[in-house]
């Protein structure tokens, strides 16, 4: 059986979202995560923490994307200070985001509970700093002993452990940015005490910042920009019938650069943009220490979104009624290399080109009750067919819902 402990995590770009709202929200708005101010923005820019005190925050729903939908939360005021704490209670899910992973090889189980997110954050003058961790973890063991006519003895275990971390700078008011660092390790052991596989090398490195530039009129422009590296190395066994160590290094990296825009033509209307591109690259190289003949393979990936576009729309259409809608555009274009060296047949390389763009629409709505918002992103099908008793239809009215309620807004709004 395999033995799997998962040592150390530390953080993801969370590409998430941030005044009185919710993902739901900033989704419906065009994934609009890093150019829209919202609560959510503590899981991208921990630092903006400091502007939602006295909170709870709900969300429910399906995940897509990167989103870890399905959590439970709440931010408290320390004081006069403008100190504030916040934790979360979240469904187990895979990490939201970009950030070292376990390889799935030899039966290595690379999923892990999602225990509990905390957050801190304090007024520095006229800055303010923010910190966040996350921990996952789950274990499992079992011992069996058979005493019978044939004696046999074995035993199982499995720990899993992650631990996110990110920490950020708000400078007074205008930039906002954060550093993501991660690490991880684990073991991979038989019941008969042999090493399967073991680490060479995990760790993810990230930043990401935006600036609001106030133009007057009514407009506000957001130029943001992200990178990551990730490297992720694993040694193990490969099978019985070929002899040697297979060593796998996997590597990636990414970079997000654009520009948005918030547009307010009327108090009770949001109009927000965004446009930019995005490059990943993605190698790796596979060998087979010791084997004769030589066998590696190698590839790589380079991925190139130029441009991307956002585009959404919020309006008020009555003091407690609140009405989104939202679009997404990706220009997205890949290449794709292998060079394999295999045994007993000549090398080979493979070589394919895709081009592709992708649209994604959404369609929300807000509803306040005093402290308490209600967001909901749509089921554009519900709205066309109607209720089940109109049209049969049997899907479901929202695909997710977000619950807010302030409870002591020192210093939020």
């Amino acid at each position: 059986m395999r033995k799997l402990v998962l040592s150390s995590m530390v953080l993801v770009l969370i590409l998430s979202l941030a005044c009185w709202a919710t993902d739901t929200r900033v989704m419906t708005l065009g994934d609009a995560n890093n150019i829209v101010e919202d609560d959510a923005n503590i899981w991208m820019y921990p630092s903006t923490i400091v502007n939602y005190g006295g909170m709870i925050i709900g969300e429910f729903g399906w995940s897509t994307g990167v989103y870890d939908l399905d959590r439970l939360g709440a931010h408290f005021n320390c004081g006069d200070d403008g100190k504030v704490i916040g934790f979360y209670l979240s469904q187990v899910a895979e990490d939201p985001g970009y950030g070292p992973w376990v390889p799935d090889h030899n039966g290595l189980n690379n999923g892990v509970d999602h225990k509990l997110d905390l957050f801190f954050g304090m007024p520095m003058g006229d800055n303010q700093f923010g910190a966040g961790l996350s921990f996952y973890s789950d274990s499992w063991s079992e011992d069996y002993m058979n005493t019978g006519a044939w004696p046999d003895t074995s035993k199982a275990a499995q720990g899993n452990f992650m631990l996110n971390l990110m920490a950020g700078l708000t400078f007074n008011d205008n930039l906002d940015a954060a550093v993501h660092f991660g690490m991880a390790s684990f073991t991979n052991d038989s019941t008969s005490g042999d090493v399967l596989d073991e680490p060479n090398g995990i760790m993810f490195l990230g930043a990401t910042g935006r600036y609001w530039m106030d133009h007057g009129n009514d407009y506000v422009g957001i130029p943001h920009v992200m990178f990551w590296y990730a490297t992720n190395g694993i040694k193990g066994f490969y099978d019985n019938t070929i002899p040697g160590e297979l060593d796998i290094k996997d590597s990636q990296m990414g970079f997000d650069l654009g520009y948005g825009m918030n547009l307010t033509p009327d108090d009770d209307i949001l109009v927000i943009a965004d446009i930019g591109f995005q490059y990943i690259s993605e190698k790796q190289a596979a060998e087979l220490v010791g084997s004769n003949p030589k066998m590696e393979q190698e590839t790589t990936e380079s991925t190139f979104v130029l441009p991307y576009f956002r585009l959404g729309l919020e309006g008020n259409v009555t003091s407690w009624w609140d009405v989104r809608v939202g679009a997404t555009k990706f220009w997205t274009s890949t290449s794709w290399e292998q060079t394999f060296t295999p045994a007993f047949v000549p090398p080979h390389k493979d070589s394919d080109k895709f081009g592709w763009a992708d649209t994604e629409t959404y369609v929300g709505s807000g509803i306040h009750f005093g402290n308490l918002e209600l967001d909901l992103e749509i089921d554009p099908f519900f709205l066309a067919k109607g209720p089940n008793f109109v049209s049969n239809y049997n899907g479901q009215l929202a695909n997710r819902v977000s619950l807010v309620y302030t409870f002591d807004a020192v210093n939020g709004d």
